[in-house]
């Protein structure tokens, strides 16, 4: 009777302490609490969201959602470009890093994940992105000349698009140098125009427009 009673104490003080473990609430990484979702003493559904977190370790990703025609054509590594309304002008370059392999029961589509590529300007949690993702398979060699390349950082490079008139800066990521042209990996979408003269005082947003028009 005195050892029942204690294998039933002892296995009451591995819930206790297992319930204790799972009182605090721990964050993942350093970061910053961005809202309190719930008050304490609030009751709560499992698996329910109480405070909404954001990492101060890891890159930036962007989260967005697909039909299930698109799903299948996306796979991790497959290059991206992104656009926020707050950075009007600029284009950011990021990797698919994470593809979701269930639909969402109320919309129907397929979150993707995408890992933006470093950058200096300031972004901040919950930005709207305009995305364009690039699979594998429909990838394209493009070439630009070096007179194309406002300034340059290892393998990655400035460049100036013309889109809707206006000078669009955009990052591109450089695969390989030759003799007379760069080839491009990453940034740059086949039919885009390129402006290639008078880069020192050219700048985003600025009205252009190719040489003999009227």
């Amino acid at each position: 009777h005195a050892r029942t009673q204690r294998d039933i104490a002892l296995n009451n003080l591995h819930i206790a302490r297992f319930n204790l473990d799972h009182s605090v609430i721990r964050a993942p990484a350093d970061g910053n609490i961005l809202k309190k979702l719930a008050d304490a003493g609030e009751l709560i559904a499992p698996g329910y969201p109480v405070l909404l977190f954001a990492s101060t370790e890891k890159a930036w990703v962007v989260r967005c959602h697909v039909p299930d025609v698109d799903i299948v054509k996306i796979s991790p590594g497959d290059s991206a470009l992104i656009r926020f309304d707050a950075w009007p002008g600029r284009e950011f370059t990021g990797i698919v890093t994470e593809t979701g392999s269930a639909a969402d029961p109320y919309t129907g589509t397929y979150e993707v994940e995408i890992t933006l590529d470093p950058s200096d300007l300031k972004l901040v949690v919950g930005l709207i992105a305009n995305v364009e993702i690039y699979p594998a398979g429909t990838l394209q060699a493009i070439t630009i000349p070096f007179r194309a390349l406002k300034e340059a950082d290892r393998m990655k490079g400035i460049v100036f698009r013309v889109k809707n008139g206006k000078a669009l800066m955009t990052e591109v990521v450089i695969r390989q140098m030759l003799d007379s042209c760069l080839i491009i990996s990453k940034g740059l979408s086949p039919g885009d125009s390129l402006i290639i003269g008078g880069l020192e005082d050219l700048m985003p947003g600025m009205p252009v427009k190719p040489v003999g028009m009227h």
